[in-house]
């Protein structure tokens, strides 16, 4: 016979608590011990890393023989390193959970995160994403600066209409993307779409807040459920070569990923067109701000090896009178 927890837990739906690690042997055992203590019930917990050069594997998998919670537990190596975004399509290719809650090595989840996260759930709502407010630590976990508004500000934008909310990529304070590491994804998203282009340019946290915002609606909430870590070897600090080329590399770096992830953006535009999902209007208005969008990541990308004259191009296709071009302005930013 089935307890009374038992009966609620089968309720609930089944989510898939996403781990991926690559090179974090002195970080990852915590972050797994994070999704470990997860109070959610029914939960699977998947770690996948990425061929890991260090003894990430070997410290996760010695965490995971001793273990012997509820949660159910799948385990990962891929045979060859194949970059953030595969690895991650190939983690949520093991699930089987009705959402997928995202988490990096490097960061720590709070006990309740995938609990909290669950209580946004309405079923009067087609919520197809639900992300949280982080805290920012360092590599020994200590809080290093306050959260900055990046939550706040997505809450005020989530509930605009997806073409409204796409055209506004042309300005950099008001661009909607979920924080990967702090989001968790319906299944649909990965089911109602063909699938991601597995290369380990596209942000995949942004390829999945458009497809939510054409599928259905985003839910924002300011609870810090993740302490989310800032070093050198994180995706957001890239380190480069010379202080003095530093800055140009980063840049090019960044909209080489990003072009990359409009490719396959515009693409998700196009079949969700096809299958009805959206309307001729939005799909031209998007469209529109993709392009846009992708010739200004082309010109970030050209700028510091393109001659005179071909600068002279680009500004006068930036910025041409009556469009609502980004500004040739932000190039110097």
């Amino acid at each position: 016979m089935l307890s009374a927890d038992s009966v609620v837990s089968t309720k609930r739906p089944l989510v898939s608590f996403v781990l991926i690690t690559y090179n974090q042997e002195n970080l990852a055992v915590e972050a797994l011990r994070a999704a470990l203590r997860q109070t959610y019930s029914p939960l699977e917990i998947i770690v996948s890393d990425d061929c890991s050069k260090d003894k990430t594997f070997e410290a996760l998998k010695q965490v995971l023989e001793i273990y012997t919670g509820p949660h159910r537990i799948i385990l990962n190596k891929n045979e060859k390193n194949l970059g953030i975004t595969p690895n991650f399509l190939k983690a949520v290719s093991l699930s089987s959970g009705n959402w997928i809650v995202a988490a990096a090595g490097d960061d720590i989840s709070v006990d309740t995160r995938v609990e909290v996260l669950m209580k946004y759930i309405e079923p009067d709502k087609p919520t197809k994403a639900i992300s949280s407010s982080f805290g920012y630590i360092d590599d020994q976990g200590k809080s290093i600066e306050k959260s900055d508004e990046i939550t706040a500000r997505l809450a005020k934008l989530a509930n605009q209409p997806v073409e409204v909310s796409m055209s506004l990529l042309r300005s950099s304070s008001q661009n909607f993307n979920l924080l990967g590491a702090t989001a968790c994804w319906h299944h649909s998203l990965f089911k109602e779409f063909p699938g991601i282009i597995s290369d380990p340019l596209i942000n995949e946290d942004m390829v999945l807040t458009w497809r939510a915002k054409m599928l259905g609606s985003v839910t924002l909430t300011e609870e810090k459920l993740v302490l989310y870590r800032r070093h050198t070897n994180s995706v957001s600090s890239i380190i480069t070569g010379s202080p003095a080329n530093e800055n140009i590399e980063k840049k090019q770096k960044k909209s080489l990923r990003v072009r990359a992830t409009l490719i396959q953006i515009m693409a998700d535009v196009d079949y969700a067109y096809r299958k009805k999902i959206i309307s001729e209007r939005q799909r031209s208005i998007m469209c529109s701000s993709l392009i846009d969008f992708m010739f200004y990541h082309t010109v970030l990308i050209n700028w510091a090896s393109c001659s005179f004259f071909r600068r002279l191009v680009y500004i006068f296709l930036l910025w041409r009178p009556g469009k609502m071009r980004p500004g040739f302005r932000l190039i110097f930013n």
